[in-house]
């Protein structure tokens, strides 16, 4: 947080659970937590961030929220999480309902020397996010930081190494880019797909967004173009999505510390 970060009146008093801790010690400067914490954002709260120089990850556990990046305005229903990497953003809560998150940024020079390696070079929407391991690391660490004490910091970092490591293998929804008027630019939206080894077969109908910027006369339009058939109103017609490995592989990474990998051998 900088205080060239700009705060909405309505966001800056729910900012009191955010944990920082910046030992002098040679192992945070290789790769550490900018910060860590959750709180609970009222209906349009937002927050500026002209340049960040950390990996922000939002975990949305109530509510939805957007975010703006590069031009485009993305998405994050509750259950999802989203990675935004370094540089300019806005993120704010929707306008009818609060937003409770989590978050953490990650920081250092492992992360910088790898970001494309790891493909977290741009914004990356995981939605649906239960995982059971990045679970497990955020509360250690959320404890690890409350406590601030030195002998846990080796156990910090290898944490968040492992945590680091971990983001890129979720598995990956294509995110649903909005303009900044809120409107989809995709004609047909884009749904995640868990699976790796078959073909995704999603009804149309099953698949209207939620979100309040997509026009009703689009997805009507949208809508006429497919026939259906039955009481339950499936199309006729299905969209098949061909799934393929996926490309976010952490193969090629340089971790140059040491003892992170003792700690984790």
């Amino acid at each position: 947080m900088k205080s060239s970060d700009r705060w909405s009146k309505n966001s800056f008093p729910h900012q009191k659970n955010i944990l920082q801790y910046f030992p002098l010690v040679p192992e945070s400067s290789y790769l550490w937590l900018q910060f860590i914490g959750k709180t609970i954002w009222q209906p349009g709260a937002m927050v500026y961030h002209p340049r960040t120089v950390y990996l922000d990850v939002e975990i949305v556990d109530e509510g939805e929220m957007f975010v703006q990046y590069g031009g485009e305005k993305f998405y994050i229903p509750a259950g999802a999480a989203v990675l935004i990497p370094p540089g300019e953003s806005k993120l704010s809560a929707g306008n009818k309902m609060r937003c409770r998150k989590r978050f953490l940024g990650i920081t250092g020079p492992i992360l910088a020397n790898n970001m494309v390696s790891l493909n977290l070079n741009k914004v990356t929407v995981l939605r649906e996010f239960h995982n059971e391991e990045f679970e497990e690391l955020y509360t250690e660490l959320y404890s690890l930081f409350e406590a601030k004490e030195s002998r846990n910091l080796r156990n910090c970092c290898a944490l968040i190494y492992k945590l680091l490591l971990l983001l890129p293998s979720v598995p990956v929804s294509k995110p649903i880019p909005l303009s900044c008027s809120g409107r989809s630019t995709l004609s047909i939206p884009i749904f995640p797909v868990r699976s790796t080894s078959e073909t995704s077969v999603v009804p149309l109908n099953a698949v209207k967004p939620s979100c309040s910027g997509f026009s009703n006369t689009v997805w009507k339009q949208r809508r006429s173009n497919f026939s259906f058939q039955g009481a339950s109103g499936m199309p006729s017609n299905f969209l098949r999505t061909p799934i393929t490995p996926s490309k976010r592989s952490p193969t090629g990474a340089v971790m140059p510390i040491p003892f992170i990998f003792q700690i984790l051998s």
